[in-house]
C-alpha cells in the first residue's frame, strides 16, 4: 500500500517534497516529544524494570505485591528497597501485567539502572505511538499524511490529556496500541494469521483487545482467530515454562482480584467506575481505594456494556449492503468499547481514541451539517488542556463529573459512530 504525500505523482518534484516534509515532521515530532519527556519519573513503566529485577533475583513472591490500602502505591519493603537501588525515585505502582513480561525485560533491566531504561523505553514508547498513528492513517486516511493536515493532527493529539498522562507515567500503553493497529493492519493486508498473533501480544499484556476476536469471529475472519488462539496458547505456555507455576499462581489470583473490584479513581473513567461515583463520597475518587463491587453495579454494569455491544451488532447488520468499505467505524466502535467496558480504564487508556476521532473525523468532513462539525470539534476541545484538567491537578476541582472528558467523549463518539449514515468511499 503506497502513500500518495500530497496527492502527487511519486516521480513528480512536489512528491518527493512533501515525502521530505513528512519524514522531516515525525523526526521533529519525536525529538520535541524526546525532550518534553526525558526527565519524567515514569512511575508506570517502573513497575515492569522491579518486577523484572524481582524475578531475576528469585523473590517471586514479592512480584506482584501490593497496598491493600491504595491501589496505585506500593508497601512492599522489598519492592520500594529495590527501586532505590536500582536509581528509581518516582511513586512505584504495583505489577499487574502476565510474567512472562516482567521475564523478557530481564537481560536489559538487570544490565542497565532504571534511569537508561527508562531513556530507551521512552524511545521505544514514542517510535510505537507514532508507527501506530502512520498505519492508522495508511489504512483509511491517507489524505492525512499530507505535512498539513499531519502537522494539525500530531498537534492536537500530542497537547491532549491522556497523551500527556501517558508519557508522564511512561505507560507501555502505546506500545500496546501498536501491537492492535499492526495486527489489524496485517489482517486488513492479506496476512490475517500473522495479523491474529501479533494481537496475541496485545491481549496477553492487557487482556482487554480481546473484543476484536468477536468482532472477527461475527466477520468470519477464522485465520485470525486461529491466529490469535495459537500466539495465546505458545505465550501462555511459554510463560509458565520460563518463570515457573508460582508467578502465574500470584497473577491470577491478581487478575480476578482486579476483575472483582470496583476502583474509583479520579483517573479511571470505566462505565463501572462512573457507575460506583453515584454511591460513594466525591473525595472517594483520591483515595484509589479498592472496594468489593455491589451486586447492583455488577449488574447495571454487565447490562450497559451488552446493550451498547447489541447496538454494535445490530448496526453491523444493518450495514449489510456497505460493510465492506465501513469497517474502520466497526474497529473504531470496538476499540471504544474494550476501553470503556474494562473494570479499569486510566485516562492514559483513552490515548486509542485517536482512532474513532480520525474516523469520525473522514465522515463529519463529509456533512453539511454545521451541528456535527460543532459536536466533533467540541469532544475534541474537551479532551485539550483548556478544558480537561491534568489528572495530577485536579483536586482542587469540585464536582464529580469534570475528570470524565474520555468517558464523555468516548460515548458520544460511540453514539455517532452507532447512529451514523454517510457513505464513506476510501479512495
Amino acid at each position: 500500500m503506497t502513500t500518495n504525500f500530497a496527492g502527487s505523482n511519486q516521480n513528480s518534484p512536489s512528491f518527493l517534497t512533501s515525502k521530505f516534509s513528512f519524514y522531516l515532521i515525525v523526526l521533529l515530532w519525536l525529538f520535541l516529544n524526546l525532550a518534553n519527556y526525558w526527565y519524567v519519573d515514569g512511575d508506570d513503566l517502573a513497575s515492569g524494570y522491579i518486577a523484572s529485577r524481582l524475578l531475576a533475583e528469585k523473590k517471586i513472591t514479592h512480584v506482584y505485591a501490593y497496598a491493600d490500602t491504595c491501589y496505585s502505591t506500593q508497601d512492599d519493603p522489598v519492592w520500594n528497597s529495590l527501586a532505590l537501588e536500582t536509581g528509581f525515585f518516582g511513586r512505584p505502582h504495583p505489577y499487574v501485567q502476565i510474567p512472562i513480561y516482567a521475564y523478557l525485560l530481564k537481560p536489559l533491566a538487570t544490565r542497565v539502572d532504571y534511569k537508561l531504561f527508562k531513556h530507551i523505553f521512552l524511545c521505544i514508547i514514542l517510535l510505537s505511538m507514532m508507527a501506530s498513528i502512520i498505519l492508522v492513517f495508511r489504512l483509511w486516511l491517507p489524505e492525512l499524511l499530507q505535512p498539513i493536515p499531519f502537522i494539525i493532527f500530531l498537534l492536537l493529539f500530542s497537547v491532549s490529556i491522556p497523551f500527556q498522562y501517558s508519557m508522564q507515567l511512561l505507560q507501555t500503553h502505546p506500545i500496546i496500541i501498536f501491537f492492535i493497529i499492526l495486527g489489524i493492519y496485517l489482517e486488513r493486508n492479506e496476512k490475517p494469521f500473522i495479523g491474529g498473533l501479533i494481537l496475541s501480544i496485545a491481549i496477553a499484556i492487557k487482556l482487554t483487545p480481546v473484543l476484536l476476536i468477536v468482532y472477527w469471529i461475527i466477520v468470519k475472519r477464522y485465520r485470525a482467530v486461529l491466529g490469535v488462539i495459537t500466539g495465546l496458547v505458545t505465550i501462555a505456555l511459554l510463560s509458565v515454562i520460563f518463570v515457573g507455576i508460582d508467578a502465574h499462581t500470584f497473577y491470577i489470583k491478581r487478575l480476578f482480584q482486579i476483575n472483582s473490584i470496583t476502583l474509583v479513581g479520579f483517573n479511571n473513567q470505566s462505565i463501572r467506575s462512573v457507575l460506583a461515583r453515584f454511591f460513594l463520597a466525591y473525595d472517594a475518587m483520591f483515595k484509589l481505594k479498592m472496594h468489593e463491587t455491589p451486586i447492583l453495579i455488577s449488574i447495571f454494569n454487565t447490562l450497559i456494556c451488552l446493550f451498547l455491544f447489541g447496538l454494535f451488532v445490530l448496526r453491523w447488520f444493518y450495514d449489510k449492503e456497505q460493510r465492506s468499505k465501513l469497517e474502520h467505524k466497526y474497529i473504531s466502535i470496538i476499540l471504544i468499547l474494550q476501553t470503556i467496558c474494562s473494570p479499569i480504564a486510566w485516562t492514559h487508556y483513552f490515548t486509542i481514541l485517536f482512532v474513532p476521532f480520525a474516523i469520525a473525523y473522514s465522515f463529519i468532513r463529509t456533512e453539511k451539517s454545521l451541528g456535527s462539525k460543532i459536536f466533533f470539534w467540541s469532544l475534541i476541545l474537551i479532551n485539550l488542556p483548556i478544558i480537561a484538567p491534568f489528572p495530577y491537578r485536579i483536586k482542587n476541582i469540585s464536582g464529580n463529573n469534570i475528570i470524565l472528558f474520555g468517558f464523555y467523549s468516548s460515548l458520544a463518539l460511540l453514539v455517532y459512530l452507532l447512529f451514523q449514515k454517510a457513505d464513506y468511499q476510501n479512495d
